[in-house]
């Protein structure tokens, strides 16, 4: 009932949540369409509850953050503004009690019959990045009642008093929840471990063999670059520099056709991401790309004088290699294969 999908960048993470809800929510259009991509995307769309005032569907969507709070996904006191102009403040209900609410009301099934008590709809709650926001403060005392067991009609089900509205709280059995988790942000072993052991797992690792099945190259080659070989290389030396959580997803691949492309996803995509994975070493960068994509920079200018800076130091660093990043005008075909070869 609650699962995360984690891997690096650029694995289809939340791509693949609109698979997993539509699996959920309506298992025979899936099976019906799993090969349509525009029908399973716009089935999602009308699944998806995007007014709340007067909600329709049964998933919603919310992005996990820095300032993501209780009040945003529980519940929190708001301020309102009157006709008036007055400034009132009232308990208003968050993301996951909202669609805890709404999955409890009678409403008719999908097939138009009344819903069955022991039947009801099913509700999907996506977290996007849920390790980007404080999980522990975000859940705060829910973390328990998410559990199978707890939840109502569980074997050990509870209920908690909430702390805004003092309203008794538990957590439909018809609710499941299904985060993503980028692995560049933060591993599954820094994860609380309270969230470790309410969640399942499924890893979503990088996949070059499927950009050879994406339709916008033949057999993943585009003007002699084999994809799948080049993206393979780099994943390869950056598991070794960093770790396989580090990895190059096969999404920023997936539309690539033209030479003029791949330069544009290396210079846009590829190489700003090992710039953050080395925090700025062209080093390692140079290590996973070559000698066509970092040189090493002409910088024959001297410190200041300074006498009271230690010396030996001040000889180290006037012997540091300074490296850049070379022009995108200037690659050629040529330089993306020496990547793999």
């Amino acid at each position: 009932m609650n699962q995360i999908l984690f891997g690096p960048p650029g694995t289809g993470k939340t791509y693949h949540t609109i698979d997993e809800a539509l699996k959920i929510i309506d298992p025979d259009f899936y099976d019906n369409h799993s090969g349509n991509r525009k029908k399973l995307h716009d089935r999602f769309g009308e699944l998806l509850i995007t007014n709340w005032d007067a909600p329709v569907g049964n998933i919603a969507f919310c992005t996990f953050h820095q300032s993501f709070s209780y009040e945003d996904f529980v519940e929190g006191i708001k301020p309102q503004t009157t006709e008036a102009k007055d400034i009132i403040y009232n308990v208003e209900p968050g993301i996951f009690k909202r669609i805890c609410q709404l999955s409890v009301e009678k409403k008719p099934s999908q097939d138009g019959t009344p819903q069955k008590e022991d039947n009801p709809n099913k509700y999907v709650l996506i977290l996007d990045e849920i390790n980007r926001g404080n999980v522990a403060s975000i859940f705060g005392e829910l973390i328990t009642l998410i559990e199978k067991d707890k939840r109502a009609g569980g074997n050990e089900e509870l209920e908690i008093t909430l702390p805004y509205s003092k309203e008794t709280f538990k957590v439909p059995n018809n609710v499941y929840l299904l985060g993503t988790m980028n692995t560049a942000d933060r591993s599954i072993e820094a994860l609380d471990t309270a969230l470790r052991r309410r969640f399942s797992f499924k890893e979503m690792p990088s996949r070059p063999e499927i950009i050879a099945e994406a339709g916008n190259s033949i057999d993943g080659i585009v003007e002699g670059i084999d994809l799948p070989q080049l993206l393979t290389a780099i994943n390869q030396r950056v598991e070794k520099l960093i770790d396989k959580d580090h990895m190059i997803g096969h999404s920023y691949f997936l539309n690539v056709s033209s030479l003029a492309d791949l330069k544009l996803v290396f210079f846009n995509k590829v190489i700003p991401l090992l710039q953050e994975y080395f925090f700025g070493d062209y080093g390692k960068i140079g290590l996973v790309l070559g000698e066509s994509f970092v040189t090493l920079k002409n910088n024959d200018n001297k410190f200041a004088n300074f006498r009271h800076y230690d010396q030996d130091i001040l000889t180290d660093l006037e012997e540091r290699k300074v490296f850049e990043i070379t022009n995108l005008e200037n690659w050629e075909a040529i330089d993306f294969i020496r990547i793999y070869q």
